[in-house]
């Protein structure tokens, strides 16, 4: 029988709270702002005060990050779409990217440098400085992810950005890039 003291015990118990609550807390149900509206057959997401993106067809929201404001979508079909919508002063590099373009550079290097680190190479598809975003691609866990960054305009008074990562195995490459191009285009 292994003896454990009863101080170490409640220390190894106390961590193993820390790190479920470390782990687990950020994700929470999620579609509590978002809503399909039938006659328009769109899915409607808002993230307020920052702006709303809304999706061709019926998505069913999944799961929140709490941390990266990812909400998770689902469609019938097996896609997954994920939508973060913040100010751009929540992230990592927000202090030394400046302003502009310069956002979605901060935001993709940030991504290349994450993407290496797990060995996955990132492929830029269209780099479109006049609209203010970048999509690339990524082939991860097996399935070829397409990634779309980009800022956009707020009531707020702050640069706010768009981040879309779809997840499927259903659509052409094409259709995939047609349809980050237009849900960031049309929110």
């Amino acid at each position: 029988m292994i003896s454990i003291k009863k101080k170490s015990w409640l220390g190894v118990v106390a961590l193993a709270t820390i790190l479920n609550v470390g782990c687990f807390h950020r994700m929470a149900p999620g579609g509590h702002k978002a809503a399909y509206k039938e006659t328009s057959d769109v899915t409607v997401y808002e993230e307020s005060p920052y702006g709303i993106v809304e999706m061709p067809g019926k998505w069913e929201p999944g799961k929140y990050n709490k941390t990266s404001r990812q909400q998770y979508f689902y469609r019938a079909d097996t896609t997954t779409l994920i939508v973060a919508v913040s100010n751009c002063k929540s992230l990592p590099f927000a202090k030394k990217a400046g302003d502009g373009y310069n956002w979605i550079n901060g935001y993709y290097e940030l991504e290349e440098r994450m993407a290496k680190m797990q060995g996955n190479e990132m492929t830029l598809l269209e780099d479109n400085v006049a609209n203010r975003y970048r999509l690339w691609s990524s082939r991860v866990d097996g399935i070829d992810q397409y990634f779309l960054f980009g800022l956009k305009d707020c009531d707020c008074g702050e640069p706010v950005y768009r981040s879309l990562i779809l997840k499927t195995r259903k659509m052409t490459a094409d259709e995939k890039r047609k349809l980050l191009v237009g849900i960031f285009m049309q929110s």
